[in-house]
Formats: C-alpha cells, structure tokens, sequence
C-alpha cells in the first residue's frame, strides 16, 4: 500500500433530490427521493474512512443533491453513526453544500455541534442570481438564500458563499464586490458556469470570452486589494499562495485515482471529478466503479487504479505537462471538463481551465508584478475552513 494516493475528499450523496431547476445545474435524476442508508453510511466509515486508504483528517462534503432536503436530525444521526464506526485516527472535517433555503434553529445547532463547514449558493444581487437559481415552478430563490446569509450571520456562524459566474456577470464585478460587503458576505468563492454532467452549453463559451473574464477579474482584484474591510476570496488566495512557493508539484485530486471519492446515495462510488457521479459515455460507459454493499472497498479501489478510466485521464495529464506552461500551477485540469467539452478523459485544454487557471494566474502575477497591495491576510483570513466544489 506505500506509494498510493489516499482520500483527500469524500463527497456524500445524502440524497438526489433538489427542488430547484437551476439553469446550469449538472446533475441527473434530481427527482429521485431516496436517502442514504445506515448500510452504505456505516460501509463508507467502515471501508472509506479507514486509515489504509483515507487521509488522517479527510474532508467530507454533503452534496449532489439539496443537502436541506433531508431533516437536520437525519443528519445528526449519520454523523453519529460515521463517527461510532470511523477508526479513531480518522476524523473527518465536515462540510456542506447548499442553497440554504429551509435553514431554521435545528440547521443553526446541527451546524455548531458538528463544526460543519456550510457553503451557500448565492449569485449575486437578486437580478443576476434569480436568473439562473429558480425553484420548479419559475420563482426566484433570492429572497430565501439571503434569509440563510442573515440567520448565519446573526447565529455568527461562519460560512462561505459559491457564486457562479456567467456571462452576465462578467460587466459587474463593482455591483459583485458591493453586494458581498453590503450583505456582510466575508468569504466568497467563484465557479464559472461549466460545461459538465447535464449541463451541456455555457454562455461563457463565446469569443473573447478570456479578455471578458479578465477585465472581471482584474477590477474585482483592484477593489478587493484596496477595500480595508478585506474579504476571502478563494481563486485569489489560493493562486497568491501558489505563486508566492517554489514546491509547485501539480497535485490535483481530481486527476489522482481515490484521492476524491463520490459515494452515490445507494452506495455507489466514483472517483475524479466529483461530478462524475451518475455520468455514463458511449466511450466509458457508468464513472461508477462498484458498490460498497455488494463487494469490499479494497475490490473497489483496485477496479478504480487500474481502469481504462483512470489511463486515459493519466494520458491527459501527461499531454498537459507536456505542452502547457501552467502545468505546475493546475496538474492537469478537471476530467469531467475534457469529458464534456471533448468527449474524452486525454484532451488538454478546456474553457474551464482557460479561465480558471491561465486568466486567474496571469491576472494576479500582474498584480503582483505591479506591487498591488496582495498580503498574507488575504490567505489567512478563511477562519482554517476547507472550501471544495
């Protein structure tokens, strides 16, 4: 076992189910209602969460799903359950993703007792977020997403928030910027609308889209360097970080067989890109490699090492080093990005990686190469809480 790759990032699959239609969302089957079993629940401590192939402190997401659809006591006792049936030099760091509508007092202790981390999905003033984040009937989720904000900041709770950018977005980052300080937002994340899973079109794939996302960028870095009042925001701290080392080694837990697991709510799993889970291809047929109530972990991960699967992703990583400079700084992109965008797990470039990763690192490496006030406060000030997805 010396050499292998353990599990960084366990994503839980409580349930399926959203009652949104979110108009980039990636997932299959969100009608489905199932919850997580006790069996699969006490199988992922048992097996997963096992010194032999877990990270001594593994972070572990509840998501692929509305996390809130589930009551918070069916998460309290999962997490017991977990935590009875965990070897004892495993502690999971726990988090959670979701649109925080539903938030109330028994969400708020649940939250404290378990030190959860929560992500919020919010996009932004009510305009640019009740465009994309609507429920199944057509209605806008502003209102009841700044709800949460205000519950979690009244309970001082800490949170981030997840905001995914499309091409509306890219002429506002001033309104962005003054949004997040007015509604007390302290730690923001950016995605950009990806092509992925379900979601088969981006309005970010439109020429001059790179020169778009940098102007955004730029006059949101400028506001956030000189702002007193400094928030976190994870691509810019996260790229000063990268920038500001010399141990740039490419390590990219989406590209790594068992470094991120996805356990599906019947306990299915899956590895790389968590939003693999569910995907199947006419190339590669189901991204789910076995069943933690039909045969042992071991069998599992074995299958994941050695597919054709985790091969052809290794070939592309291998391509990306070799004819991409922001190699050392990315590691090979997102497998389910090349998936989408090309058809295959060995191609190179994508939307996402021009964005995220090129404009990203050449807009801060200017700034920095400018003497743009880019401190050490900006890293350090998420409170120590892990951000994924």
């Amino acid at each position: 076992m010396q050499g292998l790759t353990k599990c960084r990032l366990v994503v839980l699959q409580s349930t399926p189910f959203c009652p949104f239609e979110c108009s980039y969302c990636y997932l299959p089957d969100r009608d489905d209602r199932r919850c997580m079993s006790e069996r699969v629940l006490s199988a992922v401590a048992e097996q997963i969460l096992h010194p032999q192939w877990a990270d001594p402190v593994p972070s572990v997401v509840w998501h692929a799903g509305e996390p809130l659809a589930l009551r918070a006591d069916w998460y309290d006792a999962a997490m017991s359950l977990i935590g009875s049936r965990t070897f004892p030099t495993v502690s999971p760091r726990w988090g959670l993703q979701t649109s925080g509508i539903g938030l109330d007092d028994a969400w708020l202790a649940l939250l404290r007792r378990w030190n959860i981390g929560i992500g919020l999905s919010l996009d932004g003033p009510a305009d640019l977020h009740d465009a994309t984040r609507r429920t199944r009937g057509g209605k806008g989720t502003f209102g009841a997403a700044m709800r949460a904000v205000g519950r979690l900041r009244e309970a001082e709770i800490p949170f981030h928030v997840i905001t995914v950018l499309t091409r509306a977005h890219l002429g506002e980052a001033d309104r962005l910027f003054d949004f997040y300080l007015e509604a007390g937002i302290r730690r923001v994340c950016f995605n950009v609308e990806e092509v992925e899973g379900a979601h088969r079109a981006s309005s970010l794939a439109f020429a001059g889209v790179e020169r778009a996302y940098r102007a955004f960028l730029e006059r949101f870095l400028e506001r956030w360097s000189a702002c007193p009042d400094r928030i976190w925001v994870r691509e810019f701290a996260e790229a000063i970080a990268l920038l500001a080392t010399d141990e740039r080694d490419g390590f990219n837990e989406q590209t790594e067989p068992l470094a991120a697991l996805s356990v599906a709510v019947d306990g299915g799993v899956s590895s790389f890109s968590p939003e693999l889970l569910g995907l199947a291809s006419d190339r590669h047929g189901s991204f789910v490699f076995g069943n933690l109530l039909e045969e042992p972990f071991a069998v599992i991960a074995e299958r994941i090492r050695s597919s054709e699967i985790a091969r052809e992703i290794a070939s592309g990583v291998a391509a990306c080093r070799a004819s991409c400079s922001y190699f050392p700084l990315c590691g090979g992109g997102a497998p389910v990005n090349k998936l989408a965008e090309h058809g295959r797990l060995d191609a190179t470039e994508t939307l996402f990686c021009r964005l995220t990763r090129k404009v990203l690192f050449d807009v801060v490496l200017d700034a920095l190469e400018r003497g743009l006030r880019l401190t050490d406060e900006a890293v350090v000030a998420s409170d120590g809480q892990e951000v994924h997805l």
